[in-house]
């Protein structure tokens, strides 16, 4: 097994343009805690969260410097005391709360699974934080049935199409949201689906046909996006908040709070005569509290990923050099898919 006793990582010193806020550093291999498994990482993985990171608008990111990256795919090179040699050399995926963006990474096997046989490094990034995040939001948080109307916003990035490879099959129907008109044509196309177009200013129910009202809604966006969502909801309806994408614009102090504002205040009473729901998701809280319940749905991810019908995910991967490049590209909104970095390339 290869032994690392130094390797790369990349390190976010400062708020601010990718180029200028990264830098590489070499870092140096610690003991191999009890219980956890070291892994070479081959790809890691890039989420938006990221990108809210790098410009100062993610709460949950430690203070500068700090590692970013959620999820790697890799080979696992070493074990801790306590561990079956079993996981020697199984090509791994891990959930990691930051640390992601080096080329070796501790994990626990608690948040680790062996990725499907047929799937490249990179493409087995895809199911970490977005495919579980989907798998979550239309599995778990709620059960989408075959006849209900389905608006699925941000569907170009990765949990958007997470949520279509896991619904389609479905029959759904489905209303494709994305802020690039030719993204929302193009994907209602390749889907059968509805194409929805919407902006700050104009919001994704404003381009609904009138007279549907959603059954379900998956909103990374937030703020009015949200609070005024709901009033479009079909009795029994669900709307999923699970970002607020709203916040990577440059906001003011008085549009901040606008932002804030426009999530709108429910009262159990209002939703309850109206028989509709607000649910969240923070991936983070679950990785904190609850990693056994992660790791678990990382698993039928996975298990859903190995079918041969299911469609691989789209993915974008960057050499280790372009990770600046690649942030870029994520944070301008024209990427469709995942982004991941090659971790063993030049």
């Amino acid at each position: 097994m290869e032994n690392l006793k130094t390797y790369r990582s990349w390190q976010l010193i400062k708020k601010g343009k990718a180029s200028e806020a990264f830098e590489q550093i070499s870092q140096t291999a610690n003991p191999l805690k009890e219980g956890m498994l070291r892994i070479r990482v081959h790809a890691f993985g890039l989420n938006y969260a990221d990108v809210l990171s790098r410009k100062g608008l993610y709460n949950d990111a430690p203070t500068f410097p700090f590692v970013p990256g959620y999820e790697v795919a890799g080979e696992v090179i070493d074990i801790g005391k306590g561990l079956d040699a079993y996981w020697l050399g199984k090509r791994v995926l891990a959930f990691t709360k930051f640390g992601g963006y080096s080329e070796v990474l501790d994990s626990s096997p608690q948040v680790t699974v062996e990725i499907p046989k047929d799937y490249s490094f990179a493409e087995a990034t895809a199911l970490g934080t977005q495919y579980t995040t989907a798998w979550c939001l239309c599995r778990e948080w709620t059960k989408v049935q075959a006849k209900d109307k389905v608006v699925i916003l941000s569907a170009a990035g990765g949990v958007g199409q997470a949520l279509i490879s896991f619904l389609k099959p479905l029959g759904t129907e489905l209303y494709l949201g994305s802020r690039s008109k030719e993204k929302a044509e193009a994907l209602a196309q390749e889907h059968g689906a509805y194409p929805l177009v919407y902006s700050l200013k104009r919001p994704w129910y404003t381009g609904m046909p009138p007279e549907i009202k959603a059954d379900v809604v998956f909103d990374p966006i937030g703020g009015a996006s949200v609070g005024k969502g709901i009033k479009h909801l079909a009795p029994g309806g669900r709307i999923l908040s699970y970002g607020v994408a709203m916040r990577s614009e440059k906001l003011s102090f008085l549009r901040d709070v606008s932002m804030l504002l426009g999530f709108g205040l429910h009262h159990p009473i209002s939703l309850l005569l109206g028989s509709k729901s607000l649910l969240t998701l923070n991936m983070l809280r679950i990785a904190e509290q609850r990693p056994d319940l992660l790791g678990s749905w990382m698993q039928k991810v996975v298990q859903e990923a190995s079918r041969s019908d299911f469609p691989k995910p789209k993915v974008h991967t960057f050499a280790w050099k372009q990770l600046p490049e690649a942030h870029e590209f994520l944070a301008s909104g024209k990427s469709m898919g995942k982004l991941a970095v090659d971790c063993i390339g030049v």
